[in-house]
């Protein structure tokens, strides 16, 4: 598997996460929306843990994951937060014997940082338990936001492969089998705008993120991000349940 990030750069990149409010999640709405409650769940490159704390708090989950960078500080945010992991592995994904099936399987912003997308969905789908879920997101940095990376983050760039940024490239593996009926597959809310306000480029650069929460309070309130699409849309998601 062709990967175009290395482990020390998440080593690094996930030290300097400061996230503090796990009762909130920026997708929220879609979880809400198609994911069931009381699940077992498996999060591929679950590092730094905040999904698992919120998945465990809010939709009572019983939670497990894998990630090859930053395992141990996983374990001591579940620990903090009264969370005992049914599995937390310390594995390359790719060399990982999966030990049992899982109710929602789910990946946010890895899919992307390997050349061969097809074979790493397909690695998701075998996780997932019959009448179970798989949940796919990947970052939009494509048209407008590859600009705006190109200014902000370059170096992020070369770590991403935009061909696994499209809707027809994380369906076809699901499409292809026989098990799975996708039930949501679109972009995420509209407006470059639209980031994490949390994320470590912005918290680093406190008038920056100043400004980012600024235009993001406005276009918020002229209802802007409500329009997703391919050009602007900063996120892109697969939903899909297995029927058997």
């Amino acid at each position: 598997m062709e990967r175009l990030s290395e482990k020390k750069f998440w080593d690094a990149y996930w030290q300097q996460e400061t996230r503090s409010d796990f009762q909130k999640h920026i997708f929220s709405d879609i979880f809400q929306h198609y994911l069931p409650k009381n699940a077992s769940y498996f999060e591929i490159g679950c590092a730094p843990g905040t999904n698992l704390v919120y998945f465990a708090n809010q939709f009572g989950y019983r939670v497990s994951g894998i990630d090859y960078s930053n395992i141990e500080q996983v374990g001591k945010l579940l620990k903090h937060h009264g969370i005992v992991p049914e599995e937390l592995s310390g594995e390359d994904f790719f060399s990982y014997t999966p030990k049992r099936q899982y109710d929602v399987v789910a990946s946010f912003g890895f899919v992307e940082h390997f050349q061969n997308t097809q074979e790493v969905i397909e690695r998701h789908m075998q996780l997932v338990a019959p009448q179970g879920w798989l949940v796919i997101e990947v970052p939009n940095i494509r048209y407008f936001n590859f600009l705006l990376y190109r200014i902000l983050n370059p170096s992020l760039l070369a770590i991403h492969n935009p061909k696994a940024m499209n809707l027809q490239a994380l369906q076809a593996p699901i499409k292809e089998s026989n098990n799975f009926e996708i039930v949501f597959s679109g972009y995420y809310k509209s407006c470059f705008l639209y980031f994490n306000p949390d994320n470590a480029e912005l918290v680093k650069h406190s008038l920056r993120r100043k400004l980012f929460l600024g235009l993001r309070s406005l276009t918020t309130t002229l209802g802007l991000e409500n329009y997703p699409n391919r050009f602007f849309s900063p996120y892109l998601f697969v939903i899909a349940k297995r029927m058997r």
